[in-house]
């Protein structure tokens, strides 16, 4: 429930609704909780559950969306670059860290 009240307090910053910039303890919300494995564990998992029960999911979706989501468990390369991208902005590239 922290990390939740965190994320809202830095969105409300970000978006200049907030003057003062939250504090933290030692570790943020960002370096608890990684984004991208959690997606992709996800989307894998809902994926799965469409190809493995494919006769309860076509009745009530489109015919294409099984297509797609055999597809999408190939998309691996993106929740890569979301952590890697999340990663360098909040260790090396943020004005905090690196001036």
């Amino acid at each position: 429930m922290d990390d939740l009240r965190q994320f809202w307090q830095m969105s409300a910053y970000n978006l200049g609704l907030r003057r003062d910039h939250p504090r933290f303890a030692r570790f943020s919300y960002v370096r608890r909780r990684s984004t991208g494995p959690r997606l992709g564990h996800d989307r894998d998992g809902l994926t799965g559950l469409m190809l493995w029960f494919d006769n309860f999911f076509i009745t009530g979706l489109p015919r294409d969306s099984l297509t797609s989501s055999s597809s999408s468990t190939t998309t691996r390369p993106v929740a890569f670059l979301a952590i890697l991208i999340w990663h360098m902005y909040s260790t090396v590239f943020s004005p905090k860290v690196y001036p």
